[in-house]
This record gives C-alpha cells, sequence and structure tokens, in this order.
C-alpha cells in the first residue's frame, strides 16, 4: 500500500479545510479551542492536521492552547506620518484582542516580498493586516492562497467580494474639500494628486469634478498636478500650479506633508496664508496641528482605521462572521485656520452666505 510522506511538506489553513471538507472558518475554531464545533467535525479537523503537520510551528502552538496572538502590520513606510497614525490605533486595539504586533516595511523588490511571505508562512503570525501605497494586489492574493486570515486598510484598488478592507469616503471628501471652498468664493482649485493608480485619488478626484460640475464651474485639467506624497512634492507641483498664467486661488492637497511643502512654496513668494491663497488637505496627522496656519483638512480617521481593522481580523481569526467585508468611515471636514475668502473679498460676509452657513452647521471645529 502506498502512503503518502507529509513529513516534508507544509500545508495551510485553505488545504486543511478542503481536506476535511469543511470551511477556513471552521478549521479556526478548531485551532482556537471554540466550542461551537460538533465532536466529529473537531476529530476531522485534527486528524487531517495531525497527518499533515499544518504549519506545525503555528498549529501545534495553538492546539497546545499556548497561542503566540502575532499580527504582522505591514506599512509602505514608518516616516509617512499617516502610517504612524494608523499604527497608534493597532497598538491600542491588540491587547483587548489578546493579540500581538510584528512590523513589516513592505518593499517591491521581488526577494523582499518572498522573505516576507515566507516569514509570515512559516513562522506563528496568525494575521496580517495590510496598509499598500500601490497596486500590489500579489500580496492579499498570496495570503488568500495560504489561508492566512488578513485586512487591508485603505484598499489601493478594486478588491474582491471577500477581501475585508477598512477605507473612508474618499469621494464624498472630495467633493465637500471643493463645496467649501466654493462657498468662500473660491473657482480656481488647484489639485495635488498621488498617483493615477491609486483608487483613493481618483474617487477624490471624481468627487472634486462633481463639486465643480454641481457650482458650474468648468473642469480645468491644468489645475491637476500629480506626484508624491511627499512634502517635497508638495512644494514642486505647488510651484509649477503658481507659475500658471491664471494661479489658484486655493489647493487641495491629498497628504499633510504636500501641504507643508505647499506652505513653504507660497512663503518662499510672498503669498499669504489663507489671504491670498488657500489650502486644505486629506490626511488629519499632527502636522495639520502644529504648522502656521493651522491646517483646514477632510479628515482621514487614520487611527479609527487601525482600531476597525484589528477588530475585524480578531473576528476572523475567532471564526466569527462579518458585518461586512467593506467598512467606510466617514471624513469630516475640520475647518481651522488655512482657508479664507477668495482674494478679492476680504470678508466671509461677502463670499456666498447661504453656502457658508451650510457648511458653519454641524461642522467639526478643529484646535
Amino acid at each position: 500500500m502506498l502512503v503518502e510522506d507529509y513529513s516534508h511538506k507544509r500545508f495551510t489553513i485553505a488545504q486543511i479545510a478542503a481536506a476535511a471538507g469543511v470551511s477556513i472558518a471552521t478549521v479556526s475554531k478548531v485551532i482556537n479551542q471554540r466550542s461551537d464545533v460538533s465532536a466529529a467535525t473537531r476529530a476531522r479537523v485534527e486528524r487531517v492536521i495531525a497527518e499533515r503537520g499544518y504549519v506545525t510551528n503555528r498549529i501545534s502552538v495553538s492546539l497546545k492552547k499556548e497561542r503566540m496572538g502575532l499580527v504582522n502590520l505591514v506599512v509602505p513606510s514608518l516616516h509617512a506620518p499617516s502610517c504612524l497614525e494608523i499604527l497608534r490605533g493597532v497598538e491600542e486595539m491588540l491587547p483587548q484582542a489578546h493579540l500581538r504586533l510584528t512590523l513589516t516595511c513592505a518593499h517591491t523588490a521581488e526577494n523582499d516580498e518572498r522573505q516576507w511571505l515566507n516569514s509570515v508562512i512559516d513562522g506563528s503570525v496568525e494575521g496580517v493586516v495590510l496598509v499598500l501605497a500601490e497596486e500590489t494586489e500579489r500580496y492579499w492574493h498570496q495570503l488568500r492562497t495560504q489561508g492566512l486570515p488578513f485586512v487591508i486598510i485603505d484598499r489601493p484598488g478594486e478588491l474582491g467580494p471577500n477581501s475585508p478592507s477598512v477605507s473612508t469616503t474618499h469621494w464624498a471628501g472630495g467633493r465637500a474639500a471643493v463645496q467649501y471652498l466654493h462657498s468662500l468664493g473660491h473657482r480656481h482649485i488647484g489639485f495635488i494628486l498621488d498617483s493615477q493608480a491609486m483608487s483613493c485619488t481618483r474617487d477624490r478626484l471624481a468627487g472634486y469634478r462633481a463639486a465643480l460640475e454641481e457650482a458650474r464651474i468648468p473642469f480645468n485639467a491644468d489645475l491637476i498636478h500629480y506626484g508624491s506624497t511627499t512634502l517635497n512634492a508638495g512644494y514642486v507641483e505647488t510651484g509649477k500650479l503658481l507659475d500658471q498664467d491664471h494661479p489658484p486661488t486655493a489647493l487641495l492637497t491629498e497628504t499633510d506633508e504636500q501641504a507643508l511643502g505647499a506652505y513653504r512654496a507660497l512663503h518662499e513668494r510672498g503669498i499669504r496664508i489663507p489671504e491670498e491663497v488657500s489650502v486644505i488637505s486629506f490626511e488629519e496627522t499632527i502636522l495639520a496641528h502644529t504648522i502656521t496656519p493651522s491646517l483646514t483638512t477632510i479628515r482621514q480617521p487614520l487611527y479609527e482605521m487601525g482600531r476597525t481593522a484589528v477588530t475585524m481580523l480578531q473576528n476572523l481569526l475567532e471564526g466569527k462572521a462579518l458585518n461586512g467585508t467593506r467598512v467606510e468611515l466617514a471624513t469630516p471636514l475640520i475647518e481651522r485656520n488655512s482657508c479664507g475668502p477668495r482674494r478679492r473679498s476680504h470678508s466671509l460676509e461677502d463670499s456666498s452666505p447661504d453656502h457658508r452657513h451650510q457648511w458653519q452647521k454641524n461642522q467639526i471645529k478643529g484646535a
């Protein structure tokens, strides 16, 4: 009789589920010693695990009730203030979920990616939270293939229906920013964006264009500039916008760092904020509070996104059904001191009072 030797193979939770004829969630329940699994099903899953030695250093620990509880947070950089805010939310929520953190800075090099994947699969990591700066579908496809639970924060592209994610209302934020600036009399609004490949960028631009259309303002492609999310990009692209024959009276940026670069470019040219040019950022990091004048933002709830992702991942690890695979958090306007009436009008009373009143209602006032 031919007996297959599994001793030198590694098996994923998905393969264990298929071999046992159960769902991945059921295997997770068995691993985590949940009581809501029948004795017969539990015995069948444990037998398959024992026969196939599924990632022994992960399963054997779990079955002995000595769960490591490690979660891998993958971020594009630790230099970006937005990533630090997400990290803060993740770190605060992990103890409540009885989980611990490992941190990975994502790289695009194939060898680095393979090394990361091997460390996740072969180690004691039980789940992954992904914050990706570009459309790298291969990351979550590989995790899904390996049967490892994951949640994506601020999806970089279009996800399938079974890919859990936490994002924000990017389209509504883009529309709200333009509506607010229009209420102050602005019609010539520049927009400094990241990559056209990013779905969040496309959504914000679509919201921007929708608000222009509602206000019957023609769309001007010359006012749309693309760069990275850095301070330098904000500085360079703002300079290009100011060099136009008809420079904008207001600027939108996708990050607070870009806004800081815009501040620098405006300051060097002797242009005052907000008396001559207004600035709004799509973020909400510590920079918004610390620069002068303080920065009006379309708030991205980064901290809450980190917390929500951990809650979703905990439910996946415990075999619980999610209320929905896609969570979108609201993006309110935080009004500070970087926006004012268009230059020709130096009083708020002259700039669309009805629209102004609409924005003053129910808005969160920043520090």
